[in-house]
C-alpha cells in the first residue's frame, strides 16, 4: 500500500501544480487518502505527507500565498521525484 500512496500523491500533487485540479480537489482526496499516516512509522509516505501538510497549514493560515504554497509543493514534487529515480535504480542493480 505505502507505494501505491506514495505514487498516488505525487500524481494528484502534480494534477494540482499542473493546474488540473484545484486546491479543494487535492485537499479533499489528500485529506482521506493519508488520514493515519502520521500515527504510522517513519517512511517516504509518512514524511512527504507530512511536509505537505505542513504548507498546507502555512497556506491556511495566511502565512503562504498559493503561488508561494504552489511554489514549495513543486519543489516537493521534483525532490521525491528524483529520489524515487534514484532509489529505483539502487533497487534494480
Amino acid at each position: 500500500m505505502e507505494p501505491d500512496l506514495l505514487l498516488g500523491i505525487q500524481n494528484h500533487l502534480g494534477k494540482y501544480l499542473n493546474g488540473k485540479s484545484s486546491l479543494q480537489q487535492f485537499r479533499q482526496w489528500f485529506d482521506v487518502e493519508t488520514w493515519g499516516v502520521a500515527a504510522k512509522q517513519d517512511s517516504p509516505v509518512r514524511q512527504i505527507a507530512g511536509e505537505i501538510e505542513l504548507r498546507l497549514a502555512e497556506y491556511t493560515n495566511g502565512h503562504l500565498s498559493e503561488s508561494e504554497l504552489r511554489s514549495m509543493l513543486q519543489t516537493l514534487l521534483d525532490r521525491e521525484r528524483v529520489v524515487g529515480h534514484a532509489d529505483h535504480k539502487s533497487i534494480r542493480r
